[in-house]
């Protein structure tokens, strides 16, 4: 049920970027909507919540033109929130690999916390492996995999294995 994953969501952030400094969270999501469906939701968790200090990265080029595609084609309500989402001081929009890794590195090297939507979706490519790569080594990071999952995905191995998952990942990042 959606509360309870609502619930689940929170209680990850809690315990890997706001209790536990130090920790990365990936959310590998899909450029066109689940980026801005999750995005939507941490804004709704997080903006008032004076705990939450954890830097947002949309890490996806395709997932960044999109948002700005929603700047222009929203109507009412729904543009009038996602306008108070984009100026939300918590979230960067990162568009090259270069800036990525940057980032990537600095929180490692100064222990700080940290939360990325960025695509694949499914993790057959794009900067979701990458992240995937630098994260999965560490206990203290950990992968929130959202939304639908086809049979053979990471998100299902490793919910059928209830174990952590370690795998050397494939990628090319253009």
């Amino acid at each position: 049920d959606r509360e309870k994953d609502i619930e689940k969501i929170k209680s990850i952030v809690y315990d890997y970027a706001i209790d536990r400094k130090g920790g990365q969270i990936l959310f590998p999501t899909f450029s066109f909507m689940r980026t801005q469906i999750i995005l939507s939701l941490l804004y709704d968790l997080f903006y008032d919540d004076e705990k939450f200090t954890c830097p947002i990265y949309v890490a996806s080029p395709l997932a960044c033109k999109i948002c700005d595609i929603f700047d222009t084609h929203l109507n009412g309500n729904d543009a009038e929130k996602w306008k108070m989402i984009r100026g939300w001081s918590s979230v960067q929009y990162i568009k090259d690999f270069d800036t990525l890794e940057a980032i990537v590195n600095k929180h490692q090297k100064e222990g700080t916390s940290a939360i990325y939507l960025a695509a694949s979706g499914f993790m057959v490519g794009g900067y979701s492996v990458y992240l995937a790569e630098k994260f999965l080594p560490s206990a203290k990071n950990i992968l929130a995999f959202c939304g639908y999952a086809t049979p053979t995905s990471l998100a299902v191995m490793y919910f059928l294995t209830k174990k952590r998952l370690v795998v050397r990942l494939m990628r090319r990042i253009d």
